[in-house]
């Protein structure tokens, strides 16, 4: 690996290739939820099945929790002059502003024209309500993203990533290294995705395991032979249900962990090595009991790449939820562990304690690689971080991977792409983003999109720049 410290971030168009659309598209199709005939909806693909769901949960409720026809007459009454233009950003938006100042909003019923106040426990509700349907629209995206024949090659390059991890990990161990220093259990780079479906982390998984099942990579110390391991850290606490177990509980690696596994006293056949991984916008497959408080994931019932059960269940089952793993609580997408993007972000301990944790390993870094992310204009929270970021190393490498048209498979300094690119007004906009905060010098730009500038990335991270 390359000495110099690297933080890969993750945008939505890092699964663009596997048919994972972009916020555009999946503004247009909240859209034609919320205002048109749920028909209409097939003009996105959707199967009669898809159809027929999506008409199920327009008419789905839950006492006291979530109505989503109540959502919709909300979003109707409040954007119906503005329907062309909806964005779901701006529905986020109009709702947790309300809720963060504790305000009330006041409207007039269609039919009798009556006042009504919606007070702020409406509000969280219709937020409820919104997860649910970000849910079901996202179930629908992933089960068909699984079945891509893309989706290896992201194995693929996280699997060639940790190789060399566990390679380079594995030479320090005859200069007798203390396995419990911090320098020896984490890598010098960390991922970092502001997605919220579960592809990417599920890919990391699978390229890890894969890695961990081979028996590529033992190693001797102190007349210990033992099987080096690599594992994500996410920066907090976190539960998961066994896969292949009805109840039994999984608890991901972090450092306190690695530290006792890696104790030379402590005579076991693994010694592991910790990628740190940071999901700051949450995740669909994390849910947050609101009983216990406590953050749980649930990723299906098997270990596979096309996992069947990966997808999150639907509450339009009435059976079909989940128990909490640490309470035994009945959860379902409602409970989901989403930050919205709005202007007044929500922040539980969890989240808090992953945004801390990634901004130390983002000012720290000398390289960031972006890999479909856009630098949205209107997030003023993560341009503001990102700028802020510079602290530590001013002069960071910038490397950013977008998507164009008969580009080269290099990396272009952004002066010159700049002018190759001059109507081309969505890329060039996102670009000049970056050279605004790191300055046009330090940033260079592939154009090909990913995964098919995998290998570029991979250079970077292994020989540096």
């Amino acid at each position: 690996m390359s000495k110099e410290k690297a933080v890969l971030i993750f945008g939505a168009g890092a699964t663009a290739a596997l048919g994972m659309p972009l916020t555009e598209k999946q503004n247009d199709f909240f859209r034609t939820f919320f205002f048109s005939e749920v028909t209409d909806l097939k003009n996105y693909g959707l199967t009669e099945q898809d159809v027929e769901r999506f008409a199920a949960l327009k008419k789905l409720k839950a006492e006291d929790e979530f109505n989503i026809e109540d959502l919709i007459n909300f979003v109707k009454y409040f954007f119906i002059e503005d329907e062309e233009s909806f964005k779901m950003i701006d529905l986020y938006n109009l709702i947790d502003i309300q809720i963060h100042k504790g305000l009330n909003l006041m409207i007039y019923e269609s039919v009798s024209n009556e006042k009504k106040i919606l007070y702020p426990h409406h509000l969280v509700q219709y937020r409820k309500g919104i997860l649910v349907v970000l849910q079901e629209y996202f179930s629908m995206q992933i089960k068909k993203a699984q079945q891509n024949k893309k989706i290896h090659l992201y194995v693929d390059f996280f699997q060639e990533i940790g190789k060399v991890l566990l390679k380079e990990k594995g030479e320090l161990i005859p200069d007798g290294l203390d396995l419990r220093d911090s320098d020896f259990v984490f890598s010098n780079f960390s991922y970092l995705s502001f997605n919220w479906d579960v592809l990417l982390l599920w890919s990391m998984f699978i390229a890890h395991k894969n890695l961990n099942d081979q028996n590529a990579f033992y190693y001797n110390n102190q007349n210990q032979m033992f099987k080096l391991k690599v594992f994500n850290d996410f920066a907090t606490f976190m539960t998961s249900k066994s896969f292949d177990k009805d109840t039994a509980k999984w608890y991901p690696y972090n450092e306190s962990v690695a530290y006792r596994l890696n104790d030379p006293d402590r005579n076991t056949d693994r010694k592991v090595v910790l990628i740190p991984t940071f999901f700051p916008h949450g995740q669909t497959n994390w849910l947050d009991c609101p009983y216990c408080g406590k953050l749980s994931a649930y990723l299906g019932d098997c270990f596979k790449l096309q996992s069947n059960s990966l997808a999150m269940r639907s509450p339009l089952t009435a059976d079909d939820y989940y128990k909490c793993v640490h309470c035994g609580s009945k959860l379902t997408t409602k409970d989901s562990a989403m930050l919205l993007q709005t202007l007044y972000k929500s922040k539980t301990p969890y989240i808090e304690e992953i945004q801390r944790a990634m901004r130390i390993k983002v000012e720290e870094a000398e390289y960031l690689i972006f890999i479909g992310y856009s630098l949205p204009e209107d997030d003023i929270d993560y341009k503001s971080f990102f700028r802020s970021a510079k602290t530590v190393h001013n002069n960071k490498k910038v490397f950013v991977v977008l998507k164009g048209d008969n580009f080269e498979n290099r990396w272009y300094e952004a002066v010159e792409i700049l002018k190759m690119i001059s109507d081309d007004i969505n890329n060039k906009e996102i670009i000049l983003r970056y050279c605004a905060i790191f300055g046009k010098k330090n940033v260079f730009i592939s154009m090909v999109g990913f995964p098919t500038a995998m290998d570029l990335v991979t250079l970077i991270m292994m020989k540096g720049w």
